[in-house]
């Protein structure tokens, strides 16, 4: 309605279609359901877990990336590519959005690990979180996954895919009717939901790193490097 109120008395023009909520839920969405079926497809074919995790992730994460690109092209969103955060706005050099998003990761990563070792402490004294982390710690079989397949799925995958979708998408729709903190806790909230329920916590902190990274150079590549880096130190804190 508020888009539409200039052009009220224009029978022919309308206004011009922006990124908005709509398409940063729909991405999300869709890239769960495709990672899912791309997943279940590669498991039923005999493919090793982990392999068909990362491919399933990535098919999924691709597909998603593309359609929402094609719809988006096809309603004529003006300078797209800018507007999903794919094209660095003026003054986002290289080097100043590298350099936050490696900063924001650290701060991130600094606060998941002081979580992970929060919890450990807790876990000597409360029988049941010791439980949910042995669970968790089962449920992740991070020494069964090759190197270099966990390294593709965490540190360049889930960053370049879940960046376009809840920074690019996510966060650009909600900015347009918030003011940076309560976009970047919105988007940051529905990131974590859809990881598992121990890693809540620090992933919504991630999420919020990230937005900030984002709103800073306006150019994806910051919170990509930011969730990189994050992911990277969660890896080497839990390979110990």
């Amino acid at each position: 309605l508020r888009d539409g109120v200039a052009y009220i008395f224009e029978p022919l023009d309308a206004p011009p279609r922006r990124v908005d909520l709509a398409d940063g839920a729909w991405a999300a969405f869709a890239c769960l359901v495709l990672q899912g079926l791309c997943g279940g497809m590669r498991l039923a074919s005999g493919c090793a877990a982990p392999v068909a995790i990362t491919i399933a992730f990535g098919a999924a994460g691709g597909l998603t990336a593309l359609g929402t690109l094609w719809m988006l092209w096809r309603a004529q969103v003006p300078d797209l590519w800018r507007a999903v955060g794919l094209r660095p706005t003026a003054g986002s050099t290289l080097l100043r959005s590298s350099l936050t998003g490696i900063l924001a990761g650290l701060v991130a990563a600094a606060g998941g690990v002081a979580y992970l070792l929060s919890l450990d402490a807790l876990a000597a004294h409360l029988p049941v979180l010791r439980e949910m982390l042995t669970d968790a710690q089962a449920q992740a079989h991070l020494g069964d996954i090759d190197g270099w397949v966990l390294v593709l799925l965490t540190v360049v995958l889930a960053p370049l895919c879940e960046e376009f979708i809840f920074r690019g998408l996510l966060f650009r729709g909600l900015r347009r009717d918030l003011r940076v903190w309560p976009a970047a806790l919105a988007s940051a909230a529905v990131f974590a939901v859809i990881h598992p329920t121990l890693g809540m916590v620090p992933v919504f902190g991630l999420g919020v790193a990230c937005a900030i990274a984002y709103e800073r150079t306006g150019w994806l590549l910051a919170p990509i490097a930011t969730h990189a880096v994050y992911n990277a130190a969660m890896i080497l804190c839990l390979g110990r």
